[in-house]
């Protein structure tokens, strides 16, 4: 919580006193700490910035066998360059093993990974929260930026560059993936259905398909599997799964989104906020129209990019 979130808060015309926003702050920093102590093990204060580099931490090799950390970390943070902090032995926690795997480092065979999913995917009891851990000892070295801003989100080829160079010179601790993303944007589900994807270089937007009061797309809404942004999101995911042949990456199922997210982008937000005053039954025939498609979607995703025993990551 921020105080200046407390400081624009007014019981009716009057601010909140300053005496008031203290015992708030209080309160709300002994929670954040209570929080935070049962993962005391895994957390540092990014204010601590004299721990040594990553290469200096450890004794191993960056590449080229499977032996243990000599020293390990239990935290990590990142200034300028993600730097380790040498706490524990690698015998005394099993996050911190380490094994090569291609180009890229994992800290235990990707079987044991599979096992803690499963186990965590089943509410059993794992004694800890699953973690995401990457220890990285240089700056990354990105391909250039493409020659437009579709290339740079959805372009096969240039994402696999993009990816690999986060993951060259990465260490992966804990139950870290290396997954690999292909998204046109968060809610993709509104292109296949009729929006016009707007790329810019921070992110995607999507074109309202209500113009000028006329509601008939959205009373039209229906699974169209000759979408052209369905079939080029698909052959371009194909293309990437090519690409990664062989090599660990988890390609994932894309940020499709549903439900009133998807209906907000036909509609524009301002818009939906009147419809759903106005014709509050034409929205949740929207609604049903984008879920009952959704799992169609989802489906040829999954089929593209699921692994031999059935498994797959989500963006």
């Amino acid at each position: 919580m921020k105080r200046e979130f407390l400081q624009n808060i007014k019981v009716g015309d009057a601010a909140l006193p300053s005496e008031v926003i203290d015992a708030i702050m209080a309160e709300n920093g002994r929670d954040v700490e209570a929080a935070k102590k049962p993962f005391a093990d895994y957390l540092i204060s990014s204010s601590n910035r004299n721990r040594p580099p990553f290469k200096k931490a450890f004794t191993l090799k960056s590449t080229g066998d499977n032996q243990e950390l000599q020293g390990a970390p239990s935290v990590i943070t990142k200034s300028g360059r993600t730097r380790l902090q040498k706490a524990h032995s690698s015998a005394a926690n099993p996050l911190l093993k380490r094994k090569e795997w291609h180009s890229m480092n994992f800290t235990q065979p990707f079987s044991e990974t599979k096992e803690t999913f499963t186990k965590w995917w089943k509410r059993e009891d794992l004694g800890r929260p699953l973690m995401k851990l990457i220890g990285r000892d240089e700056e990354i070295v990105y391909p250039p930026y493409p020659a437009t801003h579709r290339e740079f989100r959805m372009d096969a080829h240039y994402c696999y560059a993009y990816q690999s160079a986060e993951f060259e010179n990465a260490t992966f601790y804990a139950d870290t993936l290396p997954v690999i993303d292909l998204n046109i944007g968060a809610g993709s589900v509104a292109v296949y259905m009729g929006s016009e994807p707007i790329f810019r270089k921070e992110s995607v937007w999507f074109s309202p398909i209500i113009q000028d009061g006329n509601l008939e797309p959205l009373k039209s809404l229906a699974y169209n599997p000759d979408s052209y942004w369905l079939k080029e999101h698909l052959r371009q995911v194909g293309i990437l799964k090519e690409l990664t042949k062989g090599q660990p990456y988890r390609i994932t199922i894309p940020d499709l989104v549903e439900s009133l997210d998807i209906v907000a982008a036909f509609c524009s937000p301002n818009e939906l906020c009147y419809l759903l005053m106005d014709e509050p039954e034409l929205i949740h025939q929207a609604i049903e129209a984008v879920d009952s498609c959704y799992f169609k979607y989802y489906d040829a995703f999954y089929d593209l990019v699921k692994d031999p025993d059935r498994g797959s990551n989500f963006t």
